[in-house]
């Protein structure tokens, strides 16, 4: 199946978590594509409109982690770093075991 869908820019930046089977999906706006395999997140900075194609077979679950710029300040702060030199960075496709591992957590506690 095929499926075409939009979110509009909010003021939080999101990570969504591929919980289900693995897409291809390719963005609209900036024309990046990939492959988005069971476990890989897309990363969206807060204030970016996206438009995205999705081709996949099998089951689609999804879990979105809104994190709002003012916490991801705070924890660049409690680190010593400066939080004005943290940037959200877009990201298609990104592999990352210990955010799959949270992840995964999550989804469980919330189905049961």
């Amino acid at each position: 199946p095929l499926d075409d869908f939009a979110l509009p820019a909010i003021p939080r930046h999101v990570l969504v978590i591929n919980l289900g089977s693995p897409s291809e999906i390719k963005e609209h706006l900036v024309g990046r594509q990939g492959h988005l395999g069971t476990g890989n997140l897309v990363i969206l900075p807060a204030g970016a409109p996206t438009s995205w194609h999705l081709e996949r077979e099998g089951e689609v679950r999804h879990l979105h982690l809104y994190l709002s710029p003012t916490l991801i300040q705070k924890i660049a702060a409690s680190a010593d770093i400066n939080p004005d030199s943290v940037e959200i960075i877009d990201a298609l496709g990104v592999s990352d075991p210990q955010v799959e591992t949270i992840a995964l957590s999550m989804s469980s506690e919330r189905l049961q």
